[in-house]
Formats: C-alpha cells, sequence, structure tokens
C-alpha cells in the first residue's frame, strides 16, 4: 500500500532524514519499488543501488539536526537558520487558554511551569515521586502554578504526582492534541521533562528547560541546541546504553530533588535578567 501510494504521487525525488543509528537503506529500496528516480541519504554502508547519491558519514557525535541539515546543504539547498522552528496555529492558542481557564478563570498564557513527567521509554523516565517533590518545592518558592501534560494512558500512575502537587496542580493530562502541547509549552516560564518530544519542543520554541537526560543517549546528539536549557544526569559507566528498560535502577537519573530545584531557580533567574526572548512562533 506505501509503494503504491508512493507510485501514485509521482515524486521526482527522495530526500530520507536518518538519525545516525538507523539505516536509509530501506526507506531507499521502497521509493526505488515506487519509482522514484533520484533517492538521498547518508549512509554508513556500502549502497547497493538503493541511493542514487549517498553521502558518507558524519561523525556520530554531531547533532542529528546538524546531521540532517548537512544532507540538504550536501545538495545544494541553503539554509539561513539553522533552528529548530514550530508554527502554532492561533486556533491552538486560543484552545490552551481556554484549559486553563476551566481551572483559574483569570489565567493568561504566561507564568507557570509545565510538567511533562513521562516518556514511553522506561529506561528515560526519572523518579516520578522525587520529580513531584522537586516541581512542587519550585511551585512553591517562585508563586508560579504547575500545568501537567501527557497522555490519558498515563493518568492511572500519575495519582502520586497529582496528589503531591495538590492545589499548585492544574491537570491537561490527555486534554490536549499536539498543537495545543507546543502553544502551552510556548507560554510556559519553565519545562521540567524527561528526554523525549516536549524538550525538543521547547528548544524550537524558545522555552527555558530542565531536563532529567537519561544516560540512555549522547547528550551531543540531541540536547537543546538554542532554547537555554540545563541536562541533569549522573555518569555511569553504561552509558550509551540506548536500552529500553534498565537493569542498574536508572543510576544514571539518581539525582536529588533539591538539584532539579536549584537549577530550575538559576535557569529562570539567568532568563530573567537576560530577558530573554522567545522565538515566533509564525
Amino acid at each position: 500500500e506505501l509503494i503504491e501510494t508512493l507510485k501514485s504521487r509521482q515524486f521526482d525525488a527522495a530526500i530520507i532524514f536518518t538519525s545516525f543509528s538507523q539505516s536509509p537503506h530501506p526507506p531507499a529500496f521502497i521509493c526505488a519499488l515506487a519509482g522514484i528516480p533520484v533517492r538521498m541519504g547518508e549512509s554508513k554502508e556500502v549502497d547497493t543501488g538503493t541511493l542514487t547519491h549517498a553521502l558518507p558519514p558524519a561523525p556520530d557525535t554531531l547533532h542529528q539536526v546538524d546531521r540532517n541539515l548537512r544532507l540538504i546543504e550536501s545538495l545544494g539547498f541553503q539554509t539561513s537558520d539553522r533552528r529548530l522552528a514550530l508554527h502554532i496555529p492561533p486556533a491552538s492558542q486560543q484552545t490552551a487558554l481556554q484549559l486553563l481557564r476551566q481551572f483559574s478563570p483569570s489565567s493568561t498564557l504566561q507564568n507557570f511551569l509545565l510538567f511533562n513527567p513521562w516518556t514511553t521509554c522506561p529506561s528515560r523516565n526519572y523518579d516520578p515521586d522525587r520529580f513531584a517533590v522537586a516541581v512542587r518545592q519550585l511551585s512553591d518558592q517562585t508563586g508560579y502554578p504547575v500545568v501537567m501534560t501527557g497522555v490519558e494512558k498515563d493518568r492511572s500512575r500519575s495519582q502520586l504526582l497529582l496528589e503531591r502537587l495538590g492545589d499548585r496542580v492544574i491537570d491537561l493530562m490527555g486534554a490536549t492534541n499536539l498543537s495545543e502541547l507546543v502553544a502551552l509549552i510556548a507560554a510556559a516560564k519553565l519545562l521540567l521533562s524527561n528526554n523525549t518530544s516536549t524538550m525538543h519542543i521547547a528548544d524550537a520554541v524558545g522555552t527555558p528547560s530542565i531536563i532529567l537526560f537519561a544516560g540512555t543517549e549522547i547528550e551531543c546528539q540531541w540536547q537543546p541546541r538554542n532554547s537555554p536549557s540545563r541536562l541533569l544526569r549522573r555518569p555511569t559507566l553504561c552509558s550509551p546504553c540506548y536500552a529500553f528498560t534498565c537493569p542498574y535502577e536508572r543510576q544514571c537519573l539518581d539525582i536529588e530533588p533539591e538539584a532539579i530545584v536549584t537549577a530550575g531557580l538559576e535557569l529562570l533567574e539567568e532568563c530573567d535578567s537576560k530577558n530573554t526572548v522567545k522565538y515566533s512562533s509564525s
């Protein structure tokens, strides 16, 4: 079905983006079967004809955004701005505001902490009890309420978090679509999250972030490139493990809640002193 769909679109070329650990050849083979004449990608493997334009691999330590921009630029395209960017529809901004006002009629899209506590990868999840303690302390010290986001399927494991946050939390778990989540992250004073999609969204919209970055990955490949951020983790010999589950009790995330609070306060003060301006959402 995919091959037939691609064939029906009659594409002239396919540019295949991959991470450092992915091969472009399976999707290139599909594109070849669909009759796409020009197929471009970066490959560590010996090309057998699936790619018509194979770029030699970049060092693994190169950030994945820069890795794929390198592919684009090798084809002659010019990039004037290398930052991530996301467009936020005005309707999504309005819906995000309406969601907040369900809990507080006087709410505006400003002056709150956004807390996204879960990932789909168990080895990347910071201890939820410690996370709740840290976020509650940060909320108490700054006076900012906490907007908690996530998917509905995580609600059953979030009750302790919600109880610890008490009257400081606005529970929006499962209440947003993707563009509304982006609007909330863009409006937040600070994001607190694990290493997951919300980290990249914050980088795209310029929101400061505190990231509990597990030893599953190498920071330089995925870390925020332009937005103010602090990545917290303990060095471990097993990193990077790229593991879905951890047999060592996630020692890389053995971070005291006080360290998160300190990092958050320092980052907020730094951004306030610099009068940090967020990126345009247009």
